[in-house]
């Protein structure tokens, strides 16, 4: 008998959607600032596709956050980390 396990490793969309807002960032400003288009950074915040991990890193780099937040956490852990 197995047992399926949620993956761990998938990017949260809403979890980058909910920096952008608490720390009143721009998709512009993100995106510049890592070196993507907007249009890019619209698709991973839609779901449509997922950034790589250099785009990951870098998105850490610009909001000062751990890899984790992108892909593990609750929703209050997400608010409680963007918040702080």
């Amino acid at each position: 008998m197995t047992t399926k396990k949620a993956p761990i490793n998938k990017f949260n969309p809403d979890r980058l959607l909910a920096l952008l807002e608490s720390r009143e960032k721009t998709v512009a400003e993100c995106a510049d600032s890592i070196g993507v288009s907007r249009q890019l950074m619209y698709r991973w915040i839609k779901g449509e596709t997922i950034p790589g991990i250099h785009a990951c890193l870098d998105m850490c780099d610009f909001f000062e956050v751990e890899i984790g937040f992108f892909f593990t956490y609750s929703k209050k852990k997400i608010q409680e980390m963007a918040l702080a």
